[in-house]
């Protein structure tokens, strides 16, 4: 069994900024200065609420999350978790206000390989389009903030947001583009909500939570896994996209963390864990 690495990244400086011209609205992006004072929890629950939208199919049935992401005029686009769709050919998308409108699903060619995708809905009201943060200051111990509408959540909207920390971030995505580990207790029907950072700006999106069910999604494109210790503690952690994959949307490229030194993976030859078979529509894995 031959040996890869594995670069474990405890992220202690910044992502590297990058230029996206001509990102018309596609949300709102900001450089985090050195020293910002965090957002009262009260303020990021509310920014959470108003760039999160529900997104419903098979009669209403089912649903997951999305983020309000784009706005041109009268049309949004929301991004969620490709495995949400998976759910029906049609789609609505309920926004904060309660308005329930139809959706249309955009095929996105970057967005292969990632558990991404995408919708457009339109609408005459004004919403508001999240922040992305272009540089961030993640560290292992950051409050992050995750968002979304759970299938058994007593509310009367459902909406879900809990507070967590980040624990482990990847320099190498695992399959679906898996890269960003916290402790925030995630939900089935939360697919598709924001990460928030202290500063209410969106750094990924949730898709994949503690203990997964079957099979083993800590593996990478290439075949390698983290040593099994390193995925016992995997198993502990909500996963997220990091949010610069949405700017695969564009023709600029996409930065990337930058890079530690690193740490032994095993090679799998034979893996003893099949990948996972996709989960069941619109539940996080």
């Amino acid at each position: 069994m031959k040996c890869r690495t594995l670069i474990m990244m405890v992220l202690f400086g910044t992502f590297v900024a990058w230029s996206v011209p001509a990102l018309n609205a596609v949300a709102q992006l900001r450089l985090a200065p050195a020293l910002r004072q965090p957002a009262p929890e009260a303020r990021l629950r509310q920014i959470a609420e108003s760039i999160t939208v529900k997104i419903l199919y098979g009669a209403a049935e089912g649903w997951g999350s999305g983020i309000i992401v784009r706005s041109e005029g009268e049309v949004y686009t929301v991004v969620t978790n490709q495995h949400v769709l998976r759910g029906g050919t049609s789609y609505q998308v309920q926004t904060p206000d309660g308005r329930i409108y139809s959706a249309q699903a955009i095929a996105i060619s970057s967005f292969q390989d990632r558990d991404l995708a995408a919708l457009r809905f339109r609408s005459l009201q004004t919403y508001q389009v999240a922040t992305l943060a272009t540089s961030a200051q993640l560290r292992i111990g950051d409050r992050v903030y995750a968002v979304g509408f759970p299938a058994q959540n007593p509310t009367a909207r459902g909406f879900y947001f809990t507070e967590g920390q980040i624990s482990l971030v990847t320099n190498q995505a695992f399959i679906g583009g898996y890269q960003i580990g916290y402790t925030n207790p995630v939900e089935k029907g939360m697919s598709g909500g924001p990460l928030l950072n202290a500063d209410g700006e969106v750094i990924g999106v949730n898709g994949m939570h503690a203990y997964p069910l079957w099979g083993n999604p800590y593996i990478f494109p290439d075949g390698t896994t983290p040593p099994v210790a390193m995925q016992e503690q995997m198993r502990l952690l909500s996963w997220a996209i990091p949010i610069q994959n949405v700017f695969s949307l564009t023709s600029q490229s996409v930065p990337r963390y930058q890079t530690l030194p690193a740490a032994p993976v095993h090679r799998v030859e034979d893996p003893v864990y099949p990948v996972p078979p996709p989960p069941p529509p619109g539940f996080l894995w």
